[in-house]
């Protein structure tokens, strides 16, 4: 081998190999990070409403930050 190696686009954009880590890592992070998010946004409500909130005020409480 004489030590080079073809980089995907992703590597040459994000240089992934350059600060330690591989492109099936940061696919799997962010699938991981995708999950976690949509199941917050998913359980919420319900946390909220069980504790007296109503459902539209939650949702005004989640847009408030898309508006600033």
């Amino acid at each position: 081998m004489n030590g080079t190696h073809q980089m995907s686009i992703w590597d040459k954009l994000f240089h992934i190999t350059e600060r330690g880590s591989t492109i099936s890592g940061e696919l799997f992070a962010g699938a991981t990070t995708f999950l976690c998010v949509a199941y917050v946004l998913a359980v919420n409500p319900i946390i909220l409403s069980a504790g007296g909130m109503d459902g539209v005020l939650y949702l005004q409480l989640l847009h408030c930050p898309l508006l600033l």
